[in-house]
């Protein structure tokens, strides 16, 4: 017997556990032409983004638009705070329900974020660069006022309307201790 086709043995009525990653094993993908053979829709293939994935967007369009500002201007200005708002919002639209809360929570904090890093890279490798980037800093956040209070309250729209206030009661249950049984017992062992 070779290696190539030993099988261990296994006792008469047990099965073995298939590997992870074994061909064959696990969840199967629906293929379109296969399902569209059978007379079936495929299902449609999911474009939510988590949590990480909206805030990186959110982050990556903010910082876009602020090195577009830095290109062509002095400071930030209107591509900085228009790539924060189209960032929230295709972040909003794209998350996956049940990380609306965590992306509500955390837009601020990426706009902040954001702004760090761009006055960052654009004073790198200057005389004096962390005096001017705390001046630069704060005089962003406080022209980008405004814009950050628009771009919340949009993401907070979209994600009240796609089913935040769920995501608050179940926040608020699992902080009670609750479950969908009820409440759990206490171990009083």
């Amino acid at each position: 017997m070779t290696a190539e086709n030993y099988e261990p043995r296994r006792s008469a009525g047990r099965r073995a556990a298939p590997r992870r990653g074994a061909r064959g094993t696990g969840t199967r993908r629906a293929r379109p032409e296969a399902a569209a053979r059978r007379g079936r829709s495929a299902p449609e293939p999911s474009t939510h983004l988590t949590a990480a994935g909206a805030l990186l967007t959110i982050l990556g369009c903010t910082l876009t638009g602020a090195l577009l500002d830095g290109l062509f201007g002095e400071g930030f200005g209107l591509a900085t705070w228009a790539g924060f708002i189209i960032g929230g919002v295709t972040a909003s639209i794209k998350i996956r329900p049940a990380d609306l809360l965590l992306l509500v929570i955390s837009t601020p904090l990426v706009f902040l974020t954001s702004l760090i890093v761009a006055q960052i890279i654009r004073l790198w490798g200057s005389g004096g660069w962390l005096r001017t980037a705390l001046i630069g800093l704060a005089t962003a956040l406080s022209e980008g006022a405004p814009w950050l209070f628009v771009g919340t309250g949009a993401v907070v729209a979209i994600t009240w309307a796609r089913g935040l206030p769920d995501n608050l009661r179940r926040l608020r249950a699992e902080l009670r201790g609750e479950t969908d049984e009820g409440p759990e017992p206490d171990d009083e062992t």
